[in-house]
């Protein structure tokens, strides 16, 4: 066993850029400033960070092999809502729009809309809607960090479709996409 890990393997720059950018900072959460690494038995590797409110995970396919214990955070079960690129480029758009007229603490999405807002008070909100071609809709409302929202959507290839779960309003929001690896990335949403 303890053989197994003395020896060396390579990482990719990319990949571990690619999945640390969604870990928390140092100075704030200093539990949470890694990038785990897991290999099994067959030597896939997984790297998984987190900053407790979002979850990135980055499979290497090469290898073959189990999944860690905290696949359980990713809904698995609800029917995938499939998202194009136009679409991955309009939501881009909306989140730097929000966040340029200092609207945007959040990001809500329901049916084909997107509105943003800041929160004025206790349960109180000012939201705008923003103009939006989306050619998806989901089941529910749901809001989303907007500065976590457009870290994660930058971090997508130009020309890849993206696929969304989410089993209620204040249920993980998992997104997957596929470049030269399968990621999953989980956002938390907001109340």
């Amino acid at each position: 066993f303890l053989n197994k890990f003395m020896q060396s393997f390579i990482l990719s720059k990319d990949l571990l850029d690619k999945v640390s950018q969604f870990s928390a900072k140092e100075c704030i959460r200093p539990s949470l400033a890694w990038v785990q690494v897991n290999i099994d038995d067959e030597w896939k590797i997984t790297l998984a960070s987190t900053d407790s409110y979002r979850l990135h995970e980055i499979q290497w396919w090469e290898l073959k092999g189990k999944f860690p214990d905290y696949k359980n955070f990713f809904d698995t079960t609800t029917d995938p809502i499939k998202i194009d690129s136009d679409c991955v480029s309009c939501l881009i758009a909306n989140c730097k729009q929000a966040i340029s007229i200092d609207k945007g603490s959040y990001v809500r999405l329901w049916d084909w809309f997107c509105y943003v807002g800041n929160a004025i008070g206790k349960n109180e909100y000012e939201e705008i809607r923003l103009p939006s071609s989306y050619q998806f809709k989901l089941p529910h409302t749901v809001k989303i960090n907007t500065k976590y929202l457009l870290e994660m959507l930058k971090s997508i290839p130009k020309n890849e479709s993206v696929t969304i779960r989410n089993r209620g309003p204040l249920s993980s929001v998992n997104f997957q996409w596929n470049d030269n690896w399968v990621h999953t990335h989980l956002i938390m949403p907001l109340k």
